[in-house]
This record gives structure tokens, C-alpha cells and sequence, in this order.
């Protein structure tokens, strides 16, 4: 059966957020990331490390390392040299008119993620929808590659890296419009 259009590209940026998201996703999430496009390389990769060391390696890259995190996982960051900055309101109020609140930074990879994933799977005509998933496509654009090249080279496990690779795909090929 055909599938609707934005169907495989929700699905991906969600798998981008239980990638990215810090919490252990539910146990059907490779299958599901699978039908989403995901590369056989990410899914050998997550199956074959413990929870507990993709759980250490997340803390590592995107929570809490010394001297500094290898790979903050925020817009602001890379837009703006800190925490919580303009890119940070601007993103809160995007989801705030689409009546989101989130009690996670606005701005980190994983919420970014998600919110794409209910705008690329909400339906077109929409009044702002295609305005908005196109400014924070553009968004994403901007910030993440930065990020998700730190996440290349600083990941231990190679989860991350996959994942990584996999979103800068889908930048690259969902980016333009």
C-alpha cells in the first residue's frame, strides 16, 4: 500500500529525536526507524552496543563531560556562543504558536526533531504550517551540520555517528523546502 508523502520523512526526524533524545527508546523503536529510512549501519550499530554504554556515551557527548561537552546538543550554541539566547525564544515561540510547550530546552537537536516530525506529518493547507516547517528546516540547516560533525568525530560507540550521518542526510535531501 503506498504510503501518504512526509510519512517516511516524520518518521525519520522522530527516530532523530529518540536518537538524540537521551531517553531509551521503546523496543519496537529499530523497527520503526527502520520503515523510516533508517541506514543498516545505525541499526547494526544500536543492536550491537549495551543500553548501558549508549547510555554512557550520550551523557558524554551531549550532558555532562569534563573539561567540556564534546557536542552541545543546542542551536544557541552554535548560532550565538551560549545557552539560551535569542535562537532560543525564537524557536519556544514557534512552538508556542502551534500551542507546544516543552519543559527541555527549546533549542536542543532532539525537540527540533520532534517538532518537524508533527509538522512534516501535519496536514498541508494548514494556515503557517508549510512557512513554519520551512523556517525551521532552514533552521536545522544552519545549526545542525556544525553539531552533527562534532557527533561524527567525538562518539566512541559509533551509534551516534550513525545517526549523525543519517541526519545529515536528511537535511540534505528534506532541506529544501
Amino acid at each position: 500500500m503506498p504510503r501518504e508523502p512526509g510519512v517516511e520523512e516524520a518518521g525519520a526526524w522522530q527516530a532523530m529525536a529518540d536518537l538524540f533524545g537521551g531517553a531509551d527508546p521503546t523496543p519496537d523503536a529499530p523497527e520503526r526507524w527502520a520503515e523510516a529510512g533508517a541506514p543498516a549501519a545505525l541499526l547494526a550499530r544500536w543492536t550491537g552496543t549495551e543500553p548501558a554504554r549508549r547510555e554512557t556515551e550520550y551523557v558524554r557527548l551531549f550532558v555532562n563531560a569534563l573539561p567540556e561537552l564534546p557536542c552541545p546538543p543546542y542551536a544557541s550554541v552554535y548560532l550565538e556562543g551560549e545557552l539560551y539566547g535569542e535562537t532560543t525564544r525564537e524557536v519556544r515561540a514557534l512552538y508556542r504558536r502551534w500551542g507546544v510547550d516543552t519543559d527541555e530546552v527549546p533549542d536542543h537537536f532532539a525537540v527540533e526533531a520532534a517538532f518537524m516530525a508533527g509538522l512534516v506529518a501535519g496536514s498541508r493547507g494548514i494556515d503557517g504550517l508549510e512557512r513554519d516547517r520551512a523556517w525551521l528546516r532552514e533552521h536545522l540547516r544552519v545549526w545542525a551540520p556544525p553539531f552533527l560533525a562534532r557527533v561524527e568525530e567525538a562518539d566512541r560507540t559509533g551509534v551516534y555517528a550513525a545517526a549523525a550521518r543519517w541526519a545529515r542526510s536528511l537535511l540534505a535531501e528534506n532541506g529544501r523546502g
